[in-house]
């Protein structure tokens, strides 16, 4: 079946070559690191932060946190699962 045949509702997306879909990026290993990662940032900041304000990343909440998702994201995403080829 070529393009024109196919019903409107099953066409295929053109993805380009090396382009990739947000669903490619947040796999179960980032989604667990964006979670620890936001979590122990606001610890972070709660526990060991900065209250002077002297110190730009722990003396702000939302700074800190970010950050701490930020390094869980990229952490989480060096656990990625694969699905093994079979030729």
């Amino acid at each position: 079946m070529n393009e024109m045949e196919q019903p409107a509702g099953e066409q295929q997306e053109d993805k380009k070559p090396g382009k990739k879909s947000w669903k490619e990026y947040l796999h179960p290993g980032a989604i667990i690191g964006i979670v620890l990662g936001a979590v122990g940032g606001y610890l972070y900041y709660y526990f060991i932060g900065c209250r002077s304000g002297s110190c730009p990343i722990n003396s702000n909440p939302w700074i800190s946190t970010l950050w701490g998702l930020l390094i869980g994201y990229l952490l989480g995403d060096m656990f990625r699962f694969r699905k093994k080829k079979t030729s």
